[in-house]
């Protein structure tokens, strides 16, 4: 699968570089000549989707950038058959850079749910205790 996309012998350099990014456990799904998906479950968020969305599409190699926040799943096409080792590495880094960018938003959206959360337990606890 690798082969058709890196050419002949890339499939021995690759688990070396998807190693770099660890923390995030990339995956390679599917690939073939001119696309890849590639899938994280740290990107299961519609906020993460987007930024890896837009850090991508300005990327002169991608043509195209979709990413579901369902399955954490990212589909790129590529104006080019076959990438470089640099060149994916390259698109590996954006894609989780700008995920860990939309990280803080993803804390703010979490402390503002709990808020909520211990805000309606607590009006429900002084209702019953005025009753």
């Amino acid at each position: 699968m690798f082969s058709s996309l890196f050419g002949l012998g890339a499939s021995l350099i690759v688990p070396k570089i998807l190693s770099y990014f660890g923390d995030h456990k990339i995956q390679v799904i599917h690939a073939m000549p001119g696309r890849v998906r590639i899938q994280c479950d740290r990107w299961k968020d519609k906020v993460v989707a987007v930024n890896i969305e837009k850090a991508l599409a300005n990327d002169a190699i991608v043509t195209k950038a979709v990413a579901s926040p369902i399955s954490g799943s990212l589909l790129l096409e590529f104006n080019v058959p076959h990438l470089t080792q640099e060149q994916f590495d390259k698109i590996l880094l954006q894609a989780v850079e700008s995920a860990v960018a939309a990280y803080p938003q993803l804390e703010s959206q979490i402390m503002d749910k709990m808020r909520q959360t211990v805000q309606t337990v607590d009006g429900q606890i002084k209702k019953e205790h005025q009753q």
